[in-house]
């Protein structure tokens, strides 16, 4: 479905507005660009595509709507060097990113209701590069839990995201 970028447009706008009371640029023509090649590569189902706003969130900050307070954790993990130092801050442009909902654990047999467009990704990645996942013979080659929490952030993770760039046309 392609998007409708009038309507994404005056929905964040009115989402932002109600917020934070600001204004927000327009969406680039390259956004929708991208979001037609993920469909036409039927590469991630029902993407989300919003903007968001840029701001930082100190500890303690709490904003009009606000339903759930910042956590803790954010913060502690920011002061021990285990996220980046501005985890808890928005960028300030429009995004987009896969909203498939993780499933509930079933001992390795579980599988996230990907594509299969993303789930051949997966498997080329770690056919290109068994030394990612060596740990997890056991679990389908085209599985999200393929990976072990620890290579999420390493060369695995590096891998995918470079592979599904070149697919979207995006610089890494």
């Amino acid at each position: 479905m392609a998007v409708d970028v009038e309507r994404l447009v005056a929905e964040q706008r009115q989402a932002i507005a109600g917020f934070f009371n600001t204004e927000i640029p327009a969406p680039s023509d390259r956004l929708f660009e991208v979001a037609e090649i993920n469909r036409q590569e039927k590469l991630f189902d029902d993407p989300i595509i919003l903007y968001a706003l840029r701001r930082s969130f100190p500890e303690g900050v709490t904003f009009p709507g606000q339903r759930v307070p910042m956590g803790p954790v954010l913060y502690r993990y920011m002061s021990e060097n285990l996220v980046d130092a501005d985890a808890n801050c928005l960028p300030g442009a429009w995004i987009m990113f896969d909203s498939t909902q993780r499933p509930d654990y079933d001992k390795g047999r579980q599988m996230y209701p990907d594509t299969t467009r993303f789930r051949q990704v997966l498997a080329s990645v770690r056919a290109e590069h068994p030394e990612i996942s060596e740990h997890s013979y056991h679990i389908p080659p085209d599985s999200r839990f393929y990976f072990a929490s620890g290579e999420i952030d390493g060369r695995g993770w590096e891998y995918i995201t470079t592979k599904v760039a070149n697919i979207l046309k995006l610089q890494p």
